[in-house]
């Protein structure tokens, strides 16, 4: 309920009360909310009141307007962080959300020039693959393709399994800590397999990041790519 006798606006009050209904999935993603009137009555304020609680909704991405039909919640933009030790699982958990991942491809494949160049092997030696869709309260959200020298994590394929972290196999079975240098980022359509994974249009552009990966003492350890998509990623490099 909202209170006359508090410190905070009553349209500030709305705009917090519907906030945490989207945030808490009471308000659903593309789900219409209640129009002007309806909060009007129920809760005994004027309609300007509202438009203001609303217009705050829509300055944040909270909610948006369509002509003749009303206001919807938009996608929760899912913030993640680009930083030299990135870890899934722990930044998603960070923010509130419930991270899981389901391995789409996995096995050995002989290496191309560009993730050759990135382990520093030669080309057509072989590499493990591994495609890995992620997540987030179970919306695909990105879908990872890594390669790692076949050589030295050949027999990384007896441990990764659905919903496993990479970071933590890496550490537990290898003794690797994996840093990041640089990372860079592009616009591109899906295809269609991607599309379908993501459960999106293949019109719907994907943002997508390269970033190598390295241990402690320099040493290459991933090549790989994420794709995410752009309706629900925010995303922030630290520098």
């Amino acid at each position: 309920m909202l209170d006359n006798t508090s410190n905070d606006a009553l349209y500030y009050q709305l705009y917090k009360m519907i906030k945490n209904q989207i945030k808490n999935k009471e308000l659903k993603a593309g789900e219409k909310i209640p129009s002007e009137n309806d909060y009007s009555q129920k809760y005994n304020i004027n309609r300007h009141t509202v438009r203001q609680a609303f217009q705050k909704l829509k300055e944040k991405g909270l909610i948006s307007s369509q002509k003749g039909k009303g206001n919807f919640v938009a996608n929760i933009k899912i913030p993640y962080s680009m930083t030299g030790k990135s870890n899934y699982s722990s930044q998603i958990l960070d923010i509130g959300f419930e991270p899981s991942s389901k391995i789409i491809e996995s096995g050995i494949v002989p290496a191309d020039e560009d993730t050759a160049n990135d382990l520093n092997i030669k080309e057509g030696d072989d590499v493990l693959k591994l495609e890995i869709l992620r997540f987030v309260d179970n919306t695909p959200f990105a879908l990872y393709t890594s390669f790692f020298d076949g050589k030295r994590f050949g027999d990384l394929l007896n441990y990764i399994e659905d919903n496993t972290s990479l970071h933590k196999i890496l550490k537990e079975k290898y003794n690797v800590t994996t840093l990041k240098r640089e990372c860079f980022f592009e616009a591109v359509l899906p295809t269609k397999k991607e599309a379908e994974l993501l459960m999106i249009p293949t019109t719907f552009p994907l943002l997508v990041s390269n970033v190598p990966s390295f241990d402690e003492n320099g040493l290459p350890v991933e090549s790989g790519y994420g794709k995410f998509r752009s309706d629900l990623a925010k995303i922030k490099i630290n520098l």
